[in-house]
């Protein structure tokens, strides 16, 4: 009997991954850093980055509204921001195209201008009084 070829199976089918790990082996080794990589260890790496971005996606369909088709930038950082875990990870990340969330830093948005008067000082004055006020109470 004639032996019959089996058709070779990839990495990822033998792991049950849905990622492509050789091409991550490739990036990887483009590195030169990096060159001597072990295959179980890219198999672990191309499985947690496949865990991670099933999680996103899980969330994104969750924030989606049923009309629309497509994921936005939005839907992906509102389901980063809406998991805990995720967004320990992902949390400081900015996501081009997206509208900014409660989580930007205060140093990255731009800084209101107080309105001044034609009694400027006077404005000024005030809210040094209301600062020195808020001051008291939080000491008491």
């Amino acid at each position: 009997m004639p032996r019959v070829k089996k058709s070779p199976k990839t990495i990822s089918s033998r792991a049950g991954l849905i990622l492509p790990v050789g091409r991550f082996v490739s990036l990887l080794k483009k590195d030169r850093r990096k060159s001597a990589v072990g295959n179980d260890a890219m198999v672990y790496f191309t499985g947690v980055a496949e865990f991670i971005m099933s999680e996103i996606i899980k969330g994104t369909l969750s924030c989606r509204k049923k009309t629309n088709t497509m994921i936005q930038p939005d839907h992906i950082s509102k389901s980063i921001n809406y998991d805990v875990e995720i967004n320990k990870w992902l949390g400081n990340f900015i996501i081009p195209n997206s509208t900014p969330s409660s989580h930007v830093p205060s140093a990255l948005l731009k800084k209101k201008r107080s309105r001044r008067s034609k009694k400027g000082e006077e404005v000024v004055q005030e809210q040094e009084q209301e600062q020195e006020q808020k001051d008291n109470t939080s000491d008491q």
